[in-house]
């Protein structure tokens, strides 16, 4: 398996062992009325390295968690649905999305510094609008809250220099949009 190392502020690959990746997801949809529909989903992902190879250069151990990879995950979301006219439904969309706790990228061997923690984090997003024929109008709101979840990161400079800046990729900010599409 080929690893993302960070070093002297160089990303570089380097052999890593070998992987294994178990997991269950459970996922469900509901319709409790003919309008709504309940749907989610929840995750558990035990992905780590199983072996090490002996002329890896960075610093790693059989049971070590893959990089980025989140523990759990899960996904919640409501739609309601109702008639404007009869040829036009509108409809109203709730979201709520989990991540746990990841673990960054392997740090080369004789690197000071620990890997890198990303906590865990939830996003909620809704949005609403009308349908007809093939039209589609959506108003939406992603990322309500305007949470900086953290998705990914490295070490932006020399990992031994104590004034290293950390470099941080984010969940998209709260996005406020309106879309009109077609099917054909």
């Amino acid at each position: 398996m080929q690893v993302n190392v960070k070093y002297a502020g160089f990303d570089f690959f380097s052999n890593g062992g070998d992987a294994r990746s178990d997991g269950v997801e459970l996922s469900w949809q509901a319709k409790p009325l003919d309008s709504l529909t309940v749907a989610g989903w929840i995750a558990f992902n035990d992905a780590v390295l199983t072996s090490i190879d002996p002329n890896s250069t960075v610093q790693e151990h059989s049971g070590d968690r893959l990089p980025y990879s989140a523990r759990y995950s899960a996904n919640l979301s409501l739609l309601q649905e109702y008639p404007l006219t009869s040829y036009v439904t509108g409809y109203v969309r709730l979201e709520g999305i989990y991540a746990s706790s990841r673990v960054g990228q392997f740090i080369n061997v004789g690197t000071p510094t620990p890997r890198m923690l990303f906590p865990s984090y939830g996003q909620s997003n809704v949005s609403g609008g009308a349908r007809w024929g093939g039209w589609r109008a959506n108003l939406y709101a992603n990322n309500l809250t305007d949470k900086r979840g953290i998705v990914s990161g490295t070490y932006g400079g020399l990992a031994t220099d104590p004034n290293s800046r950390f470099e941080y990729v984010y969940i998209q900010p709260r996005t406020i949009g309106l879309s009109v599409d077609y099917k054909f």
